[in-house]
């Protein structure tokens, strides 16, 4: 009484496919890893059947179809990536959301950092060139624009 199963209209499944498939590349795991790991937590699975419910394929009538992730295997995986079984059905989308925010927020970070070391190789120059004896206003408004003005140019928008 199989049959042939209808269409989702709710992506979730797909979803969270796509976050486990793209967990395990930011672990460096491979599908037979992530099948070990979910043995640990009790879902006996194969790395054949892992990429089968992941990763969506050609069948033969030429139709891509992923197979279902089942309970055990979301279980499993909620277990392996230690995040709620709730979170993953959902189709753990805000996640890389999550992880986009805190890289922008490291780039924001680095971005004050660069500044500040740009900002101190400027006034070790002056400091040197005062040392050396050369300590023209003009030139230091010179350098000091100058320093700005490359900072200011090479700032990704």
């Amino acid at each position: 009484m199989g049959g042939r199963r209808r269409p989702r209209e709710i992506d979730a499944e797909d979803r969270m496919a796509q976050w486990v498939w793209l967990e395990m590349l930011d672990l460096g795991w491979s599908y037979g890893g992530l099948a070990a790991a979910m043995r640990t937590h009790g879902c006996d699975i194969s790395r054949s059947s892992l990429y089968k419910a992941l990763m969506p394929h050609l069948n033969s009538k030429g139709e891509y179809v992923r197979r279902p992730i089942r309970v055990d295997e979301l279980i499993a995986l909620s277990r392996v990536f230690k995040v709620d079984p709730g979170f993953l059905a959902a189709g753990g989308a805000w996640s890389h959301q999550r992880k986009a925010q805190e890289a922008q927020a490291r780039l924001a970070q680095s971005d004050t950092a660069l500044f500040r070391v740009i900002q101190r190789m400027i006034d070790d120059q002056l400091e040197w060139l005062s040392a050396i004896g050369v300590d023209s206003p003009d030139l230091r408004h010179e350098i000091a624009v100058r320093g700005n003005q490359t900072w200011l140019e090479n700032v990704p928008q």
